[in-house]
């Protein structure tokens, strides 16, 4: 007598079974003792979970499906990214004759770079936020108030527009100066010679930059290759593809690149790094915290106090006066190894973590496995938070665009004919949504100026917000084009923000649209103050 299988039983036991084969394995179930007590236990086994359901008294959400990646996916994304990557070698390549030579290795294409030039611009900000903060209000003051100079000549309609112009190089031009003293050096092979003292902040770039002499102040060192073995009073901010440090550094150490390496002297602060690799060796001594952000860290110095350490392989020979805490994929604390105080190691696996015989731990050594979060499934338009959140966003775009347009009337009837003139617009907008930043980095490492390079990032700003609803305008415009009367450009506006709205927040190509429409009516925006300067020019 052959028995059902246990698929078989399963079904017949939850009462799903087809009625010839229940019968079936009834029959059989009545003369077979071991599968009658196989039914009995899967109907106990049934019956207690449909109890421990019911105590709960909630259902448990089953999540959507989600349909995997075609190929037609797959190419859309891969032809996207292509053009992207084509578009920016494009602009590189323009551009790159106007970048100075030590800067040149910063190329938008290499994603490790341009993310240590960002933690290295954060830390930046985290320490000269005060200083910083200071020249920005004072930029913006002085902004505002050509603003409202403009808003009052406008009321009285005695100047064109373009006095926004004049007035925001005015604000540029008279802002104050920099009142720290500061000394500058450039060129293919910068450098301080050993014996010279520069008793005020430096900042030096070059493909080569070597720091021999001593610095009384801060250090700013940007280039392909920079090597300090001089000494510096101040903190030192270095971005390059190696940064090498030998001598001693009074205040800390802000760095960011390729490689960052203390190879010799002492750090009187903090050491914050950014990079592929970060090593501090043996015989260096760090007197503050070290936060290092890398592929790979390696301690063989001294730290006075803690490390914290988010890296793919973090290697500890050296003395942490405290604690460590380390967010990582492979961490070894080899002989002689010291730690003052605790040890903390997020990992995704207990073995990622190694702790020699021969090394010290003062504190506790914890090792926290980190488990991926369950992703939840959630329609947003399903959610009554979604739709407060566009209507508080149509309005404040329609404030916006009101104003805009009251301003420059100018940008009420601007229009896009033919495709030819969607393709430019959208080409011109390519080009100055990645431009603008560029130049704005540019212009803060080379002097140019930091109230230059802020007033690019704000206008950049202002440009990005204000496209779409330039855009709306011109939709709005296109929809009521039949009418007798020219509409009032009020409603034009709204009109055409409730379509771009719309849009913007369609399933699978709402990012698209948006990004497509961001381009094109920057480049609107680009047309329109060109053409409003060249008829200040002519007048």
């Amino acid at each position: 007598m052959t028995c059902p299988d246990w698929i078989d039983l399963n079904v017949f036991a939850d009462g799903e079974a087809a009625p010839e084969s229940a019968a079936s394995i009834e029959r059989h179930v009545e003369q077979c003792s071991q599968c009658a007590a196989d039914v009995a236990a899967l109907r106990q086994e049934r019956q207690a979970l449909a109890d421990a359901f019911a105590a709960a008294g909630e259902r448990i959400p089953v999540p959507r499906f989600k349909r995997a990646l075609g190929f037609r996916d797959v190419a859309l994304a891969g032809t996207g990214g292509a053009a992207i990557a084509w578009v920016a070698a494009a602009v590189w390549g323009s551009a790159v004759d106007a970048v100075p030579a030590g800067l040149r290795w910063l190329n938008p294409l290499e994603a490790g770079d341009l993310a240590a030039a960002g933690i290295d611009l954060l830390l930046t900000l985290l320490q000269e936020g005060s200083a910083m903060l200071t020249a920005t209000m004072n930029l913006a003051a002085l902004i505002s108030a050509a603003l409202l100079v403009v808003l009052l000549v406008r009321s009285l309609k005695r100047v064109p527009g373009s006095a926004v112009f004049a007035s925001l190089v005015l604000a540029v031009a008279i802002l104050p100066a920099k009142s720290d003293a500061f000394e500058y050096r450039g060129g293919d092979s910068a450098s301080v010679a050993a014996g010279e003292t520069i008793a005020d902040t430096l900042i030096i770039t070059g493909e080569n930059v070597a720091v021999d002499g001593d610095i009384d102040g801060d250090l700013f060192a940007f280039g392909r290759r920079v090597t300090i073995r001089g000494n510096v009073t101040g903190n030192l901010f270095s971005g390059a593809e190696t940064v090498i440090i030998e001598g001693s550094i009074g205040g800390s150490v802000f760095g960011g690149g390729t490689v960052l390496s203390l190879e010799g002297g002492s750090v009187t602060g903090n050491v914050f790094g950014g990079g592929r690799d970060i090593s501090i060796d043996s015989g260096v001594t760090v007197g503050g915290n070290v936060a290092a952000f890398a592929d790979r860290v390696d301690i063989d110095g001294s730290i006075a106090t803690d490390l914290r350490a988010y890296a793919r392989l973090v290697e500890i020979r050296g003395e942490v006066g405290r604690n460590v805490d380390a967010y990582i994929e492979s961490l070894d604390v080899a002989a002689p190894a010291r730690i003052g105080g605790n040890l903390t190691a997020n990992t995704a696996e207990a073995d990622n973590v190694r702790i020699a015989a021969g090394a010290t731990i003062a504190g506790t050594a914890d090792t926290r496995i980190m488990e991926p979060q369950p992703r939840t499934l959630r329609n947003r338009f399903a959610t009554g938070g979604f739709y407060v959140g566009q209507i508080v966003r149509l309005g404040a775009a329609m404030v916006a665009g009101t104003l805009l347009l009251w301003l420059f009337a100018g940008l009420r009837t601007v229009s896009l004919p033919t495709a030819i003139d969607v393709l430019k617009a959208g080409g011109i907008g390519l080009v100055a949504a990645i431009m603008l930043p560029v130049a704005a980095l540019i212009a803060g490492i080379t002097i140019v100026g930091l109230p230059v390079a802020v007033l690019a990032v704000v206008l950049w700003l202002f440009g990005l917000y204000l496209a779409k609803i330039v855009v709306a305008q011109v939709i709005g415009r296109r929809l009521l084009a039949g009418r007798a009367a020219p509409p009032h450009f009020a409603l034009t506006l709204l009109l055409g923000l409730v379509v771009v709205l719309v849009a913007v927040n369609l399933p699978f190509i709402g990012g698209l649209i948006s990004f497509v429409l961001t381009c094109i009516g920057l480049g609107l925006l680009v047309f329109y103050l060109y053409r409003a300067f060249e008829a200040s020019q002519r007048a």
